[in-house]
């Protein structure tokens, strides 16, 4: 928290000191920040050496828990044009950008491509949940908590001493499906966290929904857990109970108009297909030539040439989906490939739940992978460069398997940055790398 304070401190300095300034008024050329490596190889390629083009995200430092420096900082509130994923790949854009107050332009790339909710696959054949939702059902099904990725946003409301409270929950899988509580496949558990107060409330669960009844003033915690049959399906961290003497819980006559909603939770890896790699050349091409008008030919020749080899990758990997024996990516990274898998109708098994880098793997979905990969002597295991790699040593340890690494494209290694690496590069490493984990077989050889 005092990371935070202490960067918006500076911001509002930084903000102050160039509140007069024109951004490029010092530049010879525009000055184009860009927040990951997709973006920013995009832009460098379209602008050449017509703009001044910036990656704000350090080599080798993961996008997901990224906070910029005072020196960044000051590049944004200078630049001519930010171009960033979205929110959810970099929520700290939010905090530093004020729509009203900033004198650049923002291009928010994830408004501009197909965007699919949650993973396509994964390791529980697309039942894994990426939506929980808890629902004050007093007060008009009023959204107070729901979970993101691996921690929650809102909290319950404080329950009066002596009464109850009773709370409506809503799952939904990757594809969006809910998940029905109401049948005998899905089952809800709500229990009291372990060393924790458990004469605070007690608990009454039904189908959909959970009964809480304040027995004592205090604070203590609880935890959700899905079962599919025997299988915990999905497990909550702790979220916050208080039971206070005296409080008297607000119920509006009317539904409120401004409810938080999750519904905008999706897979923010949106470069991972070639195809929507094109829309952002598309929507950067348009940015560039409206800061650039002079050099609006020589913009548009570079991005057909980039669409060109985009277009090229795609029917190779199109040509590579028809020719392989094995269709599921046995992967030990985190869940960043959704949108390839969904373009080249592959499958996905993973040990990762949420989408962040520094997700925690589930071990009932590691042994799942190892048994699915001795049953099916599947040879080949996938992880990704600039990733921790314990998960996918201890599932080669258990299989012998080989480990073929991939480029999650977010970003790059110093090595790789310095020797000019591009996202077609990345592309091509792909292609052949999947050539062989999938056992690709030239049908062009009969």
């Amino acid at each position: 928290m005092k990371k935070l304070l202490v960067i918006g401190s500076l911001f509002l300095l930084l903000l102050s000191l160039t509140a007069c300034q024109t951004p490029s008024s010092n530049n010879e050329k525009p000055l184009i920040v860009t927040t990951l490596f997709p973006q920013f190889d995009v832009a460098r390629t379209l602008a050449g050496d017509l703009a001044d083009v910036r990656l704000i995200l350090p080599p080798g430092v993961d996008a997901h828990t990224f906070e910029p420096t005072p020196r960044i900082i000051s590049d944004i509130l200078n630049a001519d044009l930010l171009i960033q994923t979205s929110d959810r790949m970099e929520p700290w854009v939010n905090r530093l950008v004020r729509p009203s107050a900033q004198s650049f332009s923002l291009l928010v790339l994830s408004e501009h491509v197909n965007r699919i909710q949650g993973n396509p696959e994964d390791y529980h054949y697309g039942e894994t949940i990426t939506t929980f939702e808890l629902t004050d059902r007093e007060n008009h099904q009023q959204l107070t908590a729901w979970f993101h990725v691996d921690h929650w946003h809102g909290s319950v409301p404080t329950i009066p001493l002596g009464d109850s409270l009773e709370l409506g929950v809503f799952f939904a899988n990757a594809r969006g499906q809910e998940v029905l509580l109401n049948t005998a496949d899905f089952t809800l558990d709500v229990r009291v966290a372990e060393f924790l107060p458990r004469d605070v409330v007690s608990v009454e669960t039904y189908e959909d929904f959970v009964i809480l009844e304040g027995l004592r003033d205090g604070l203590t915690q609880i935890i959700f857990t899905l079962f599919e049959g025997t299988e915990v399906l999905f497990e909550s961290p702790p979220i916050n109970v208080r039971v206070e003497e005296g409080f008297e819980r607000i119920i509006s006559e009317v539904p409120p108009s401004n409810t938080p909603s999750n519904t905008d939770d999706y897979d923010p890896h949106i470069w991972t297909d070639p195809l929507n790699v094109m829309m952002m050349v598309q929507v950067i091409e348009a940015n560039l030539i409206e800061l650039l008008p002079e050099h609006a030919a020589l913009i548009q020749a570079r991005a057909e040439s980039y669409m060109t080899e985009l277009e090229r990758l795609h029917e190779a990997f199109v040509s590579m989906r028809q020719g392989v024996e094995i269709t599921v990516l046995m992967y030990g990274g985190h869940n960043a490939m959704g949108y390839f898998i969904a373009r080249y109708n592959l499958s996905y098994v993973n040990a990762y739940r949420g989408f962040s880098s520094d997700a925690e793997p589930v071990p009932t979905a590691i042994s799942n992978m190892i048994s699915l990969m001795n049953t099916y002597q599947i040879e080949h295991l996938f992880s990704e460069k600039l990733l921790n790699q314990n998960v996918a040593q201890t599932i080669q340890q258990a299989t012998g398997a080989t480990i073929l690494y991939l480029y999650a494209m977010e970003n790059v290694s110093p090595d790789e940055f310095a020797q000019g690496i591009t996202l077609i590069d990345m592309f091509e490493h792909n292609l052949s790398q999947l050539k062989i984990g999938l056992r690709y077989q030239n049908e062009t050889l009969d």
